[in-house]
């Protein structure tokens, strides 16, 4: 391994980390419109039958169904459309809000003083991947991972309630 690294190679790593980041918080944005998309269909089908269904378990069933793709529907969309946080540490130039108020003489200047000094730029790098991180790709993970584990339990245990109602009848 080299320790004489090449600066622009340091940039170049920092760039890709960041576009990594972007591209990571995009697909955990498409996970939650493809969960949407399923509980808006489970959603459609469960409350077309809660009616022909005979059975008190098997309403119940669907009541479940129906009240879990509520919820997966409100975290999906939660997740997708997740309010703005402005980070909670030092602002930098990277992001709309790091020069907001500001001229455009302002931001020119503040733009050539991080351009100028190589370790400013790598921290700003460094608060915007980790800014990425912490305020918008943690909490959509949480958010997909609990929509689909939700999603799950209420499918399996909706079904087996329609199941063991619809085995009552006969």
């Amino acid at each position: 391994m080299r320790d004489n690294v090449d600066f622009s190679e340091r940039l170049g790593f920092l760039k890709d980390t960041m576009m990594n980041q972007v591209y990571y918080k995009n697909a955990l944005d498409n996970k939650a419109n493809v969960l949407l998309g399923v509980a808006g269909v489970i959603f459609g089908l469960s409350l077309t039958q809660i009616g022909t269904v005979a059975s008190p378990a098997s309403q119940a069933g669907l009541i479940v169904l129906i009240a879990t793709t509520i919820l997966v529907s409100l975290l999906c969309i939660w997740t997708i459309k997740m309010p703005f946080q402005k980070r909670k540490f030092k602002q930098h130039l990277m992001c709309f809000y790091g020069f907001e108020g500001m001229g455009f003489g302002e931001y020119k200047e503040a733009v050539g003083k991080v351009f100028g000094n190589r370790d400013r730029l790598v921290d700003e790098y460094l608060t915007e991947i980790y800014g990425l991180y912490k305020n918008s790709i943690e909490p959509k993970y949480a958010l997909v991972r609990a929509s689909a584990a939700i999603l799950t339990v209420g499918l399996v245990l909706g079904g087996l309630l329609i199941i063991v109602g619809q085995a009552l009848l006969m």
